[in-house]
């Protein structure tokens, strides 16, 4: 039996590519495991691991606790190399230094945030923020039947969110390795891409990629060598990753031939698989070719389109949200609100401990104390939300994205640089009076 290097597989002496992720295994490492730090190891004089979170065939991701920040817990990944020929050494290091500079430079709620790298004792190190949560793949493997079509289209959303952004930027990042177990679920609800591993930058005229990666099922075709991948080759993995959480089919059991979903699940509305059905699309061409494309497509009929910046900031004719109305004020019992599980305004009530609650799903979001609420749009629900005012936050009551600001007297709409359009302001206290971006966070 040979082991990948990548995701620490068992395969078949002879077999050429690994059945676990799709790599390579050319040059397969001897079966046998690297040396982990123990519990209470201190890394570069100040991160003392607490425990191993989990581990792969190339990698180990710890959970630590900085002593030069007052304790404050980081996920530090490292890179498990030892067994690797020379050669294949010097490659693996560099393919780890590739994604920590891609991630370094990359800033997005649904993405890591990058703390520090380096090397000690002959092994490469990545400090990244700590993601208390679960793979959707533990979700789905927790769950007594499949899961609930708004729940996977809010988190739907949510991942052509940060597609979009990948995409967007120079060059595009194509993530490549989208599945189940390469998506995170925080406490509060909130997606993290994790696994930049093979993740790479498009290249304009080229036909082909170098390296055959990607995982069986969730790959397009054009990573196992017809084509160089692009946005279009996420949006497959997309379609397949929605695919997987509401059928619990595995895509690896026939590759770019998924039954329809309504078939294995007849809860599934004929919208939603329609969308998954062509995103799935084994022709490039036929799939959705944003990722802002196929978040229109899992809108209601009735939701407002989705906004699509412009490349520069526009002379005149400059759009963007509707105005922001104030809707009510302290003492807050009960109001109406946008949920996203339920997709439609419902009733919320403020509880005693601080957060407010959806009457009808039981979504809950940490507020603190209640000061008044307002509609706005949120970028990441991609709808007109209502947002909740506290003493220390502003929160949106449909997803739960948050932006700390206090002492908040009122709201404007006006031209934001950074999201290229008008789009809803408040006006409180940071570290002084400032107006804050609900869209994007950027304070003025």
């Amino acid at each position: 039996m040979s082991q990948c290097t990548r995701c620490g597989a068992m395969n078949r002496p002879a077999a050429r590519f690994c059945s676990g992720c799709g790599a390579i295994l050319s040059q397969a490492a001897p079966v046998g495991a690297a040396s982990l730090l123990a519990v209470g190891a201190v890394v570069q004089g100040r991160h003392r691991v607490l425990n191993l979170l989990g581990r792969g065939g190339m990698g180990a991701v710890y959970l630590v606790e900085d002593a030069r920040v007052f304790g404050k817990r980081w996920a530090l990944k490292e890179l498990l190399d030892a067994l690797l020929p020379p050669a294949d050494r010097a490659q693996a290091i560099q393919q780890f230094e590739i994604e920590a500079k891609m991630l370094v430079r990359l800033s997005h709620p649904n993405l890591p945030a990058i703390v520090d790298y380096f090397s000690e004792g002959g092994r490469q190190y990545l400090v990244m923020e700590y993601i208390d949560g679960e793979t959707l793949e533990a979700v789905l493997a927790k769950a007594a039947s499949f899961l609930p079509e708004a729940q996977v289209t809010a988190w739907a959303m949510q991942l052509c969110d940060v597609l979009a952004y990948l995409h967007s930027q120079k060059p595009p990042v194509i993530f490549r390795d989208l599945k189940p177990d390469n998506i995170m679920l925080t406490q509060a609800g909130v997606i993290k891409l994790i696994d930049f591993g093979i993740a790479r930058s498009f290249r304009q005229g080229k036909t082909k990629d170098t390296q055959i990666m990607g995982t069986p099922g969730f790959a397009a075709p054009e990573q196992y060598g017809s084509g160089q991948t692009d946005a279009r080759s996420d949006i497959f993995s997309l379609g397949a990753t929605l695919h997987r959480l509401l059928t619990c089919h595995d895509p690896a059991s026939q590759p770019f031939a998924l039954p329809r979903c309504k078939a294995l699940n007849g809860s599934v509305s004929a919208q939603l698989d329609a969308v998954i059905s062509k995103a799935t699309e084994r022709t490039p061409g036929q799939r959705y070719q944003t990722a802002l494309e196929m978040k229109q497509a899992l809108l209601p009929p009735t939701a407002a389109p989705v906004k699509v910046p412009p490349t520069a900031p526009a002379a005149v004719n400059i759009v963007g949200p509707a105005p922001v109305q104030w809707l009510q004020s302290s003492p807050l019992n009960t109001f109406s609100a946008y949920c996203s599980v339920e997709q439609r305004e419902t009733a919320w009530i403020r509880e005693y401990d601080g957060s407010c609650t959806c009457t009808e799903c039981d979504t809950s979001h940490e507020v603190g104390e209640l000061a008044q609420v307002l509609t706005a749009p949120c970028d990441q629900c991609g709808v007109q939300t209502t947002w909740a005012i506290s003493d220390e936050k502003c929160i949106c009551l449909g997803c739960g994205q948050e932006w700390t600001i206090t002492e908040v007297t009122g709201a404007i709409v006006a031209y934001c640089s950074q999201c290229k359009a008008k789009t809803p302001w408040v006006i409180g206290y940071t570290d002084e009076y400032r107006r804050l971006c609900l869209w994007c966070g950027q304070e003025r």
